[in-house]
């Protein structure tokens, strides 16, 4: 089954048929309904493979157990954020908001979770167990992002010095400005996350303001992935 291509996201993401097919239905089943009764946790896989009548041994499938579920959320959750983009992507004049509009739909996406006061448990996990594969999603996420945001900016555009920077830095720049962004919505209690979403555009603003952050981009997000794994490992029960 071909997926839209809006993006080169949605490429990457594209269901197949067959067993992969079975497991994203599987996936789905478990975080649109078993996480709210079992937490993030294997249980939680269990009852949604229980519920498509496999046996429980099935479970042998996910090799990550609950956290390919969490993983497979968060893409899903990227190819959110890449059709919406791709439906409003008209409207917008900079490569700033093209960063903020992306970051914002990723993380809207996950956003019931959040106001459950469930989603630092799937962090903790995935940073635990998962740590890798969760950085390469969200590096996958940052090239779209960045691809999207240079195509609108000129040496004369809003984004100073953003189009002075190389590749890889903006890559990093865009992980470290989701990651620091994520963290601060799930302790948000304001109406509709609008204090996450005025974080988001002074941590871009930040960002984009810096002339060389390569380097510097790394420490803050090796020193953030540090903190953020004690703080939400503390978290877990």
């Amino acid at each position: 089954r071909k997926c839209i291509r809006f993006t080169n996201l949605c490429r990457h993401y594209s269901v197949r048929k067959g067993t992969d097919e079975l497991k994203q239905k599987i996936y789905r089943t478990t975080m649109d309904k078993y996480v709210y009764e079992h937490g993030f946790t294997n249980n939680a896989l269990r009852a949604a493979i229980e519920e498509e009548r496999l046996s429980t041994m099935a479970i042998g499938m996910f090799e990550d157990g609950i956290n390919q579920a969490i993983l497979a959320h968060m893409e899903e959750a990227s190819i959110y954020a890449a059709k919406k983009y791709a439906s409003e992507k008209q409207s917008m004049t900079s490569g700033k908001q093209v960063v903020m509009a992306m970051i914002k739909y990723k993380l809207e996406y996950q956003a019931g979770f959040i106001k459950a006061n469930m989603w630092k448990q799937a962090m903790g996990s995935i940073m635990l167990q998962s740590k890798s594969k969760a950085i390469e999603s969200l590096q996958r996420f940052a090239d779209e992002v960045a691809h999207e945001a240079d195509a609108f900016e000129t040496p004369e555009s809003q984004m100073v010095n953003y189009h002075k920077v190389d590749w890889y830095a903006k890559r990093m720049g865009v992980s470290m400005v989701y990651a620091a962004t994520e963290l601060y919505m799930l302790t948000d209690t304001s109406e509709n996350f609008e204090d996450t979403w005025a974080f988001l555009n002074d941590q871009v603003d930040a960002c984009v303001s810096l002339k060389a952050f390569g380097e510097e981009a790394k420490m803050v997000m090796d020193m953030g992935t540090f903190m953020a794994t004690t703080y939400l490992s503390n978290k877990v029960q």
